[in-house]
C-alpha cells in the first residue's frame, strides 16, 4: 500500500447542499463545526445556523476514483441528536464542539466498518 492509500480523505472545507452553503469554522480529529449560510438576492451572506458533527471514518466508496482507502464522513439527517447537532447561535454550537472535541475512549473519532455501521455496531 502506498502512502496516499494510508491517509484519509478529509471532509470538505466547504460545500453546498439543499441551497445552503456549509463552511468549516473549526475542526480537529474528533469534531467539526460548520457555519451554514445562504446568499440573499442582495448578494449578501446571511448565516442561518451552525452544525457540529463527530467525524467518522469509513472505507472509500467503490466508485470513488480517488487514491484514498479511507474517507471522513458527515452524519445523515437521521443521525442528528446522536452524532450531529444543529444550532441557531454560535455560542451554543461552540459549547457542543468543545464537548465533542475532548479526547477520550467515548469521544474518539468513530471508525466505520465495511457495512457502513460504526465499529460499536451502531
Amino acid at each position: 500500500m502506498n502512502q496516499v492509500e494510508e491517509t484519509i480523505k478529509p471532509i470538505p472545507e466547504e460545500f453546498r447542499k439543499n441551497g445552503l452553503r456549509f463552511k468549516i469554522l473549526k475542526r480537529n480529529t474528533n469534531a467539526v463545526l460548520y457555519e451554514i449560510s445562504i446568499w440573499l438576492e442582495t448578494c449578501r451572506k446571511r448565516v442561518v445556523g451552525f452544525e457540529v458533527h463527530k467525524i467518522r471514518v469509513g472505507q472509500t466508496h467503490p466508485k470513488d476514483t480517488s487514491p484514498y482507502a479511507l474517507t471522513e464522513r458527515l452524519w445523515s439527517n437521521e443521525e442528528f441528536g446522536r452524532y450531529a447537532w444543529g444550532y441557531q447561535y454560535l455560542v451554543h454550537a461552540m459549547e457542543k464542539y468543545n464537548e465533542k472535541s475532548r479526547s477520550s475512549k467515548d469521544e474518539s473519532r468513530i471508525r466505520l466498518n465495511s457495512l457502513g455501521g460504526d465499529i460499536h455496531g451502531n
